[in-house]
């Protein structure tokens, strides 16, 4: 049996805590159970406030302190990963910047998004972060991108690298997901916004739009997703005033009837954005998106076809959502486009295109 080492930043907690499962931390979990199946044994190794050894959903799961970030990278814990992973056969960067400053021999990393286009590496410039990125990138094999928008900036800052990518979007479960039917006649029009209540999700924004659209009667807009305590704070104060904006947190098992239960679903990031699994599931169930133009959104909608890409303002996503509010039928075909887009990217399909890689790369 094959023995696989995967570095991460975060799958339980910095001190072993029980996990936050976001989009990540699915697509990591897919993973491990891809390399089980093929017959791999998986270790997990994790930045930690400190060392400790735990077991989770049956693997064995070994922070390692202390967790330093500089420059955009983790040097400490590339090097203490180096030090205690390396008897295993294979390694894997569940973050590609992560190998700075080596890897193991055929190492491959994961690009979940382009995680810097939030303006703060313009905002703090770091002289070394790109050179740091570069060394990352030259360290692996091969790196698999859920989404072109890293490929397009490692093609237009390092050309000579772009062939060390491959393009595997992300995916749903098609069958945990199933098509609801589109609502097309009166009663109160329900949008569903699934996401972290965090500021590159578009929470600002999309708080305001919401407070907009509930004025009046006929609209509800729904937030489903965790988040820090403070916004999670701020967002049940304005269900309190505007009982029409309203806020939870759902377990993963519940979401296929929330996106069933919308209208429209909403995701308004404004950066560090992938292929994201939220879009994908709403597609999924039948449903028209409106989403920010920013990173892997753009691989999954095809604006007017499937939904509509907008600069995810306030102004922008209410227009946007007053227009297919008023427009039943474009709702209809925007959504059964969308379930014909998500069906391209089943779960069956990653799989499959991550195990063609894994073939290539370590012939297991």
């Amino acid at each position: 049996m094959k023995r696989v080492a995967v570095l991460t930043p975060a799958y339980l907690g910095p001190r072993g805590e029980p996990p936050v499962q976001g989009g990540a931390e699915r697509h990591l979990i897919e993973l491990c159970r891809l390399l089980e199946d093929r017959g791999c044994e998986v270790t997990l190794f994790q930045a930690a406030a400190h060392d400790w050894s735990a077991v989770h959903d049956g693997r064995v799961v070994r922070g390692l302190g202390p967790m330093v970030v500089n420059g955009g990278a983790w040097p400490v814990t590339n090097r203490r990963f180096r030090e205690a992973a390396g008897g295993f056969d294979h390694h894997l960067f569940h973050l590609w910047s992560m190998a700075y400053p080596g890897a193991p021999p055929g190492s491959v990393g994961v690009s979940h998004s382009l995680w810097w286009d939030d303006g703060g590496v313009a905002r703090r410039p770091f002289p070394i972060f790109t050179p740091r990125l570069r060394q990352a990138l030259e360290s692996l094999a091969v790196v698999v991108a859920n989404d072109t928008n890293v490929i397009n900036w490692v093609r237009a800052t390092w050309p000579e690298l772009e062939g060390r990518f491959r393009f595997i979007p992300n995916f749903v479960d098609l069958a945990q997901f199933p098509p609801g039917s589109v609502r097309t006649g009166d009663g109160t029009f329900r949008v569903l916004v699934p996401c972290r209540l965090e500021p590159q999700k578009g929470l600002e924004p999309m708080l305001q739009a919401a407070l907009a659209l509930t004025e009046g009667p006929g609209v509800e807009v729904h937030f489903v997703g965790a988040g820090p305590e403070e916004a999670v704070r701020r967002l049940q104060g304005v269900s309190a005033e505007r009982p029409a904006v309203q806020h939870r947190i759902r377990p993963m098992a519940e979401m296929p009837a929330e996106y069933r239960a919308a209208d429209l679903v909403v995701i308004p990031s404004l950066a560090s954005e992938g292929t994201s699994l939220s879009c994908l599931e709403a597609m999924a169930s039948r449903r028209p998106v409106i989403a920010g133009w920013v990173g892997g959104l753009s691989n999954l909608i095809i604006h007017e076809y499937n939904g509509l890409l907008v600069h995810a303002t306030a102004e922008n996503l209410t227009s946007a959502i007053r227009r297919l509010w008023r427009d039943a039928d474009a709702r209809v075909r925007m959504a059964q486009r969308a379930l014909e887009v998500a069906r391209a990217h089943s779960l069956a399909r990653w799989r499959r295109a991550w195990g063609e890689v894994l073939d290539a790369c370590w012939g297991c």
